[in-house]
C-alpha cells in the first residue's frame, strides 16, 4: 500500500486543501506537475513583469507565514485547534520546516485540552514512530482516547490492531 504521508491518506486530502487555501491556483501547469522544476524562476520573473505595477503581488510563502503566526498566536493563547493545526502544518512542512518532534509536541497540546483528531495523531505517531518511539501499546492507548472523543478513523485503527475500544492504560 502507497502512504501518500507519514500521517495517511486524512494528511494528503488535508495537505491539498492547505495549498488551495494558500494561493497554489496561481501555479502554471508546468511549474506545478511533479518533479518539473526547469524554468520555474524565469517564469515567476516573466510573470512578475508581465502584471501591471498597480496589481499586488501576493507570494503563497508570505500567506503561509501570516498563517503560521496567527495558528502560532491562537495556540499559544490555548485553542486547541489552532495546536492541533499548527502540528498538522509541522508535520508536513506547509509553511515551517518539517519537523515531526515539534508536531508531536503540538499534537500532545492538543491532546491534553481534549481535542479528539490529536488524540487519532499521536495514536498514529506511536503506531509508525514518527517523532517519537515506536510504542504500538501507547499507540492503542490514544487510539482508544481518540475513539471515545467520537474519532471513527482510531475506531478502524483499534479494528486493525485487534484491539478494543475499552479504556487502555
Amino acid at each position: 500500500m502507497l502512504r501518500l504521508t507519514p500521517f495517511g491518506f486524512r494528511s494528503a486530502i488535508w495537505l491539498v486543501i492547505v495549498f488551495a487555501l494558500l494561493g497554489a491556483s496561481g501555479c502554471t501547469r508546468s511549474n506545478a506537475s511533479a518533479g518539473d522544476s526547469r524554468g520555474t524562476a524565469s517564469q515567476s520573473s516573466a510573470k512578475a513583469q508581465s502584471q501591471p505595477a498597480s496589481a499586488p503581488s501576493v507570494e503563497p510563502a508570505s500567506n503561509a507565514t501570516a498563517e503560521v503566526a496567527e495558528l502560532q498566536r491562537k495556540a499559544d493563547a490555548g485553542d486547541s485547534n489552532a495546536m492541533y493545526r499548527l502540528a498538522r502544518l509541522y508535520a508536513s512542512g506547509s509553511g515551517v520546516s518539517k519537523d515531526y518532534v515539534e508536531a508531536f509536541d503540538w499534537y500532545k497540546k492538543a491532546a491534553a485540552k481534549g481535542n479528539g483528531e490529536a488524540m487519532y495523531s499521536l495514536g498514529e505517531a506511536y503506531e509508525h514512530g514518527t517523532g517519537v518511539r515506536e510504542d504500538v501499546q501507547r499507540a492503542v492507548t490514544w487510539y482508544t482516547d481518540a475513539y471515545h472523543h467520537g474519532s471513527q478513523p482510531a475506531k478502524a485503527a483499534l479494528d486493525r490492531l485487534g484491539e478494543s475500544y475499552e479504556d487502555h492504560d
